[in-house]
This record gives structure tokens, sequence and C-alpha cells, in this order.
């Protein structure tokens, strides 16, 4: 099925960076809860890359706005 990580931080940003996965290859579930919200959303092995692999800033950046959309008013 795969790993499971689990991370912490005051904002998405922070708990998302926490997580650091070894293996950034297919798709992936991010869940992520803030009291007795919970938002969960599956990524697609594109966003998993620029989010955690070894790309350049720019699509790091891409990366960050397009989960920060999907995770807006959490």
């Amino acid at each position: 099925m795969g790993v499971r990580y689990s991370g912490s931080g005051n904002t998405v940003e922070k708990a998302i960076t926490s997580l650091n996965p070894k293996i950034v290859r297919g798709m992936g579930v991010l869940t992520l809860e803030r009291g007795r919200k919970k938002r969960e959303k599956i990524l697609n092995k594109f966003l998993v890359m620029r989010l955690f692999g070894q790309v350049s800033r720019f699509n790091k950046e891409i990366a960050w706005k397009q989960v920060n959309q999907m995770f807006q008013g959490l």
C-alpha cells in the first residue's frame, strides 16, 4: 500500500516540510488536520516529485502554490 509519514507544524508549509519522505515516486495522499477541520487530498506523482524531490526552486514554488490552494481555509 505504501509508507506513511507524519509531521506537525504551526502552518501548512511547516507541517509538509517536516515529512521528508525518502522515496518520491508515485501518487500521495496528504491529510491535514487543525482542530475539528480535516482535509484530505490526493496528489499526483508530478506534484509529489516537485514538493519532495530534487528539482529546481521554480518547480518547488509552483508545487507550493498548488498545495496552498488545495488547503486554503484550513
